[in-house]
């Protein structure tokens, strides 16, 4: 009985197989054993080309499925003999997979268009299958060597032997010096001695080689190293390399100001000559501000380099001479300061500028008002510099006057700058601050809960009770990670009072009150025209005679 199951496959087999349909559909699938392929598919032009066509689409799909690299078969293999000389299907064959060449005809793997474009893909190694005659040839070797260094191994004795060739593929990677030929490896037994004489002494080579690290540049050749054009354009490409270069360039002007472009830091490695030289420090700290520490005590002094610098970063200033420290010019622009962030403040500045009202002015404003406390009595009596002290976010109450304690306009000021602190700064300031409503409304605007210490008037005014729960929110993340602002309910649930809660029993409601109460109001009620006409009319009443309504 199996017998004759078997028999009765074989034979729904050998129909399945010279069938076409069947054939091309399991192919298109790559499922398809090619060593079953019918004699009557074998030498028909048209079936291969739509195999061929069909395998490719399988073999992306096995790729995605299975994560493949390589097509395990081609069926240019099993098609005739007359086929696989046909540069039509060989071609095509190729573009699928490169390596199909090892199945075309000795005459076509002697084709140079074949050969060409079977090992114009990356990573083939279709060179293998072409004719001797094209594995001698240098242009069709060393292109494909140059997509696959691997492949130098199939090349011809007399190219493995050639440098140009075998430079190739060792600029790629230096394992594939192992397939090198004899001579090479007699003349260069390690593939150190080859690198540093055969391609660290090419300039393209070398320059990138050091793009990605200066421990190369040992193994660049003596002529470049000593090449003044190669050794400019290494300084002014990359950073971190002067220091590299000979010593004799160290001295030279040319390459020096080109370094400094680049790399201000570097200054450190300049010669004693040219650290004395003014237009050599003043390109060093225009790259770098950072340079200032390697230069002459003269230039510490200079008014021209420290400018440069404190116009980079405001506390370096501290790196100059106590002379450049006493410029007010310098100082002012040490505290105006904005490249890197980081200006100077009140609390480097030398101690006679702390008595300078627009310098302590311009501190405040730039640092965010840090050192408040260091300024002189006469300023910190003067309500202008209070009131910009009021407006930077280290405003502390606690360290102002009493009485500017009592200015609402500093108050108010304060509050609007520091929100965090509005609870702080209303203990802080006068008790009637908690009974005026402009400063309640900005205070319960910034900090909701600061209605707490509003005075018993106010926490029962509707419209301060109102702006509190109005900006009583909080920002979270949604289920797309995009930032909403919820409502929250501490200041209705905890501070609202029970008056108002009656009234308005939810937090919409209160919300809505606003609405409510222009529903009543008579501006509210008319049309526009006569809103227009009622507004005039009460400026009218308001004016003292006929000429002036």
């Amino acid at each position: 009985m199996a017998e004759q199951k078997g028999l009765i496959e074989n034979i729904r087999d050998f129909f399945r197989n010279r069938n076409e349909i069947y054939v091309l559909g399991k192919i298109l699938d790559g499922e398809y054993n090619f060593s079953k392929l019918s004699n009557k598919f074998k030498d028909n032009k048209e079936f291969i080309l739509q195999a061929i066509n069909n395998q490719d689409i399988g073999h992306r799909l096995k790729i995605d499925r299975e994560g493949k690299a390589e097509v395990e078969d081609s069926i240019i293999k099993y098609a005739s003999q007359n086929l696989r000389n046909d540069k039509d299907i060989v071609l095509k064959a190729i573009e699928k997979n490169p390596d199909a060449l090892e199945f075309a005809s000795d005459r076509l793997k002697d084709d140079d268009m074949v050969v060409r474009r079977a090992i114009l893909n990356y990573n083939t190694t279709a060179l293998q299958f072409a004719s001797e005659r094209l594995k001698n040839n240098f242009d069709i070797v060393k292109t494909a060597v140059q997509m696959n260094p691997e492949v130098l191994q199939f090349a011809s004795k007399e190219l493995r032997n050639n440098e140009d060739i075998v430079k190739e593929a060792v600029a790629y990677d230096t394992q594939y010096f192992k397939f090198a030929g004899d001579k090479i490896k007699e003349n260069f037994p390690t593939v150190e001695k080859f690198t540093e004489k055969i391609l660290y002494d090419n300039k393209e080579f070398a320059l990138n080689k050091l793009q990605y690290t200066m421990s190369n540049f040992n193994s660049v050749s003596d002529r470049l190293k000593n090449d003044k054009e190669f050794i400019g354009e290494v300084v002014a490409r990359w950073r971190n390399t002067f220091e590299f270069i000979p010593d004799k360039f160290k001295d030279d002007k040319e390459i020096v100001l080109k370094a400094m472009k680049t790399d201000g830091i570097s200054l450190e490695f300049v010669s004693d000559r040219l650290k004395e030289d003014k237009e050599v420090v003043m390109t060093a700290v225009k790259n770098n501000w950072k340079a200032l520490e390697f230069v002459p005590d003269k230039f510490k002094d200079d008014k021209d380099i420290i400018m440069e610098v404190v116009k980079q970063n405001g506390k370096a200033l501290k790196l100059a001479s106590e002379n450049m420290q006493k410029d007010r010019e310098i100082v002012l622009a040490s505290i105006t300061s904005t490249r890197y962030g980081t200006s100077n403040s009140l609390t480097t500045i030398n101690e006679k500028f702390r008595d300078d009202k627009e310098i302590v002015m311009e501190a405040m404003s730039y640092s965010g008002g840090y050192g408040y406390e260091l300024i002189s009595d006469r300023l910190k009596n003067d309500k202008e510099v209070t009131y910009c002290y009021a407006s930077q976010e280290s405003f502390n109450i606690t360290k102002i006057l009493d009485k500017f304690k009592e200015d609402k306009e500093i108050i108010m000021r304060g509050i609007g700058s520091t929100w965090r602190e509005s609870n702080y700064i209303l203990e802080n300031a006068s008790p009637k601050f908690r009974d005026d409503k402009d400063v309640m409304l900005m205070a319960v605007k910034n900090y909701p809960p600061s209605l707490e210490l509003a005075s018993e008037r106010l926490k029962n005014d509707i419209e301060v009770v109102r702006r509190a729960v109005e900006y009583d929110t909080y920002i979270q993340k949604d289920e797309d990670d995009n930032e909403k602002t919820y409502q929250d309910n501490y200041v209705f649930d905890n501070l609202v009072p029970n008056k108002i809660k009656e009234q308005f029993p939810t937090i919409e409601a209160l919300l809505n009150s606003d609405k409510e109460i222009a529903k009543d109001n008579q501006w509210s009620k008319e049309n526009d025209l006569d809103k227009s006409n009622t507004w005039t009319k009460k400026l009218d009443n308001d004016k003292s005679n006929d000429f002036e309504r």
